[in-house]
């Protein structure tokens, strides 16, 4: 069964030709009526006949090929055959039924529709008429039509496999477009998502930085205060560290804004990074920081750099701001498994317990590097560790 709109322009040139051959059969019937036996009314019943009812399984958007050849034998074929006979010569009434066979034949199922066609009935109007003669006559004309019908069979086959193909390309291209604009939806969320995590991030360098500097500026000023009376020429000298403090601090934001790393990180390790950090820290706020490392050494990335010294950072503000701390330790840890920096500090656990916007930081930075923090408070001081793996991890290392 062949299912389809509409007839397309080569059936109905089909359908247009049958329409002929009927007219060119009412000719015929009327210029040889007298050499006809049955009455006229009743062959042009026949006639029309063999035109309709084969069309009962050929129409638009349905064929069913096996019962349009059996019914056009026997309408058509059968009147044929009638008409060979009586005028004892051929009629060439099969010409239009082997061009049909060729154009609706459907494969090896139908096989037998052509050797009806193109041997049988020539086969019988030879043998009606009594001559050898008429059988390769039949069977060359038969023959030719069968060949002209399947060749617009095979040109129309083409069509409807290159048609299929275009609807499957305008399928595909259909489904490219979306996926298209599935992408450029996803691109513009990541692009969105990003701006959000930048903002984030510089958010927390912000904090960690501007934070940092400001509390050890503003506890090495209290320090000055007390100072200015008792030892001028050393509050002038912690007045000028403290102002080279504030000068790179105001330097780092800058470069943070721009989002560089700053240039002397980069020319340091991260013992000389957080060494250099401590001393700074210890000498603006007259605190009493050790650092220490254990360990071998071994090279890191500026990320798994930037993330441990904006913690120790974060760490000694907020022993020194909260915790009113006045002895820090720093330990630096190299293993096998990877980083750890514990900060331990004698300050009030109560004022650091609540982890603010700066732990979070803290926090979120580690986990980004499937490292960890943990916090713990005791009655001597608060205790920061903060864990990072380098096992398995290839961009950890420089």
């Amino acid at each position: 069964m062949k299912k389809g709109v509409s007839w397309g322009a080569f059936d109905k040139t089909v359908l247009g030709l049958r329409a002929i051959f009927l007219i060119l059969g009412f000719l015929f019937l009327y210029a040889n009526h007298e050499r006809l036996e049955l009455s006229v009314p009743f062959l042009v019943l026949w006639l029309l006949s063999s035109f309709s009812f084969p069309l009962f399984f050929w129409r638009p958007a349905y064929l069913q090929a096996h019962f349009f050849f059996v019914t056009d034998f026997i309408t058509t074929g059968g009147l044929s055959l009638y008409l060979t006979f009586e005028v004892n010569e051929l009629v060439g009434g099969m010409i239009l039924t082997s061009f049909m066979t060729g154009y609706l034949y459907k494969g090896r199922g139908t096989l037998w529709a052509i050797v009806a066609s193109l041997i049988f009935f020539p086969a019988l109007e030879s043998i009606l008429i009594e001559s050898t003669l008429a059988f390769i006559s039949s069977m060359i004309n038969y023959t030719v039509m069968f060949g002209i019908g399947i060749s617009l069979n095979m040109v129309l086959q083409s069509q409807r496999e290159l048609k299929e193909q275009l609807r499957k390309n305008e399928r595909q291209q259909e489904m490219i477009k979306e996926k298209n604009e599935a992408l450029i939806q996803y691109a513009d969320q990541v692009e969105r998502l990003t701006l959000l995590e930048e903002r984030s991030r510089m958010a927390r360098e912000l904090h960690d930085t501007i934070g940092h500097i400001l509390t050890s500026s503003i506890m090495g000023l209290d320090a000055v205060k007390l100072l200015i009376s008792s030892d001028k020429s050393k509050a002038i000298q912690k007045v000028g560290r403290l102002r080279n403090a504030l000068n790179r601090g105001l330097d780092e934001t800058r470069k943070n804004i721009h989002d560089l790393d700053p240039s002397n990180q980069k020319e340091m390790n991260l013992a000389e990074q957080l060494r250099e950090m401590c001393e700074d820290f210890a000498s603006h706020t007259d605190t009493q920081v050790t650092f220490t490392i254990m360990g071998v050494v071994f090279p890191i990335s500026e990320t798994h750099k930037r993330t441990l010294t904006r913690s120790l950072q974060e760490s000694l503000t907020n022993a020194v701001r909260h915790g009113e701390a006045t002895i820090i330790s720093v330990n630096l840890s190299y293993e096998a498994e990877g980083l750890n920096l514990t900060i331990i500090d004698n300050g009030s656990p109560g004022a650091e317990a609540k982890h603010g916007f700066g732990l979070r930081g803290m926090e979120e930075r580690l986990l980004t590097l499937n490292g960890s923090l943990d916090v713990s408070f005791s009655d001597e001081g608060t205790t920061v560790t903060c864990t990072i793996p380098m096992k398995g991890s290839d961009s950890a290392y420089d």
